[in-house]
């Protein structure tokens, strides 16, 4: 009953500390002073582009999936093997702390090589040879992927 309430007065320190330690965007208030501040419509203007309503649906259903997975671990390990909840959680971090290591990486590495190039690299080695962590990871070898989208012959 207390996480409500200690969740709820940290984002209020939280919002304090961001209201008096934050500065203005010089961009934005460059903009202000000069009158050439972005309308709406502009700044929906990407949203006419089929491709980022692809993206958005593939981020919404892949990073939803990946949530949801990480908060059922739990509730499956304890009804399956009657583990306590300190444990069941112990034990998902196995999934989530790699995993998220892992978009990290790939964020990382996405911003340098661009998305494209990385995305359609993971069902391939290409990723292995990016950084040592992916190659423990051997996600090439998690991720279903058609032969024709590797390049590699079947």
């Amino acid at each position: 009953r207390a996480v409500p309430v200690i969740y709820s007065v940290s984002m209020l320190v939280m919002a304090i500390v961001f209201w008096f330690f934050t500065f203005p965007d010089p961009q934005l208030e460059g903009r202000k002073k000069s009158g050439k501040l972005p309308t709406l419509a502009s700044m929906l203007e990407p949203l006419k582009e089929t491709r980022v309503w692809r993206y958005g649906l593939a981020y919404y259903f892949v990073f939803g999936g990946f949530v949801a997975l990480a908060l059922w671990l739990p509730k499956y390990y304890m009804a399956e093997y009657g583990l306590g909840l300190t444990m069941a959680a112990f034990i998902s971090l196995f999934f989530t702390l790699p995993s998220s290591v892992y978009r990290s990486l790939v964020d990382h590495y996405s911003g340098n090589m661009g998305a494209v190039g990385v995305i359609g690299g993971l069902g391939s080695k290409r990723l292995d040879r990016l950084h040592p962590i992916l190659r423990v990871l051997h996600l090439h070898n998690l991720v279903v992927v058609p032969a024709r989208w590797r390049g590699s012959q079947v």
